[in-house]
């Protein structure tokens, strides 16, 4: 039993630092996505397509940013 709360003890803080590091490495790729696309070829332009920068932390299943762009190009067309 005490082995079994000492597993639980050491799992939660790991699994919660590791969530940490997940959401910098996250925080990060969006700014740099983001920054890439507001100077890029068409600029603001382009920029104004994206969602806002907390959709974008949210929706983490997300890693292409071309995806978060597809539903305005195809209103457009």
């Amino acid at each position: 039993m005490v082995e079994i709360f000492f597993s639980i003890a050491i799992a939660i803080p790991v699994a919660g630092i590791l969530y940490c590091f997940f959401v910098l490495h996250r925080n990060e790729w969006v700014y740099k996505q983001r920054m890439k696309v507001l100077f890029g070829e068409n600029g603001f332009k382009e920029f104004q397509k994206l969602p806002s920068y907390d959709a974008m932390m949210r929706k983490f299943w997300i890693w292409d940013v071309n995806k978060f762009k597809a539903d305005d190009r195809t209103s457009e067309e």
